[in-house]
């Protein structure tokens, strides 16, 4: 059920940004809780499938290409920010373990 829920937030996250690019915010929040979850890239990536496919029963043909262009930098977004928050998971996993 959760993942319902992050795979409905991500759909409304690039609704927004095919429709006004104000998203950078929700990106980086998204990302963290993706870390937070415990939902991997891959997951990230079926939610990014699954969200688009959704979204273009909404646009026309003519606008389909640019649709899905402009979704794959709100993936890359998403992914760089997940890369961040993994990456600070990490570091504080480390400090942690020189500590004990």
């Amino acid at each position: 059920m959760e993942k319902n829920n992050l795979c409905y937030r991500y759909t409304e996250l690039l609704r927004d940004y095919l429709e006004s690019p104000s998203w950078r915010t929700k990106v980086s929040l998204l990302g963290k809780e993706f870390i937070r979850k415990g939902i991997g890239p891959e997951e990230i990536v079926k939610m990014h499938y699954k969200s688009i496919e959704k979204l273009l029963e909404d646009v026309s043909l003519s606008d389909e290409k640019d649709a899905v262009l402009k979704s794959f930098k709100v993936l890359l977004e998403i992914m760089m920010a997940y890369g961040m928050a993994y990456k600070h998971y990490q570091d504080m996993k480390a400090h942690e373990s020189d500590i004990s």
